[in-house]
């Protein structure tokens, strides 16, 4: 997994999840972004990711090719463990 972060940032929590496709099968190297920040991982091959965040209520957009992005916003009580399942794109 790699993190970046940016000048002056602060983080404070960290964020667990795991991207899936619909049939709970993990998808293994989906892009993890903080929307608004300059932070990102990708999942690993348990289709897992650890991300810290910096925002109260933050906006996760995770995409995989061939797959439709989605966004979701990181309530606090879901910080712990999110799951994701990403859809195909009819593209």
């Amino acid at each position: 997994l790699r993190m970046s972060r940016g000048r002056g940032d602060v983080y404070k929590r960290q964020v667990k999840g795991t991207v899936v496709d619909k049939y709970g099968h993990p998808i293994v190297g989906a892009e993890i972004i903080e929307r608004g920040a300059d932070r990102r991982t990708c999942s690993d091959h348990n289709g897992q990711f650890t991300l810290q965040i910096s925002e109260k209520r933050p906006v996760l957009e995770i995409s995989f090719s061939g797959m439709k992005t989605k966004n979701v916003r990181v309530r606090k009580r879901k910080a712990g463990k999110i799951k994701v399942v990403l859809r195909r794109s009819n593209l």
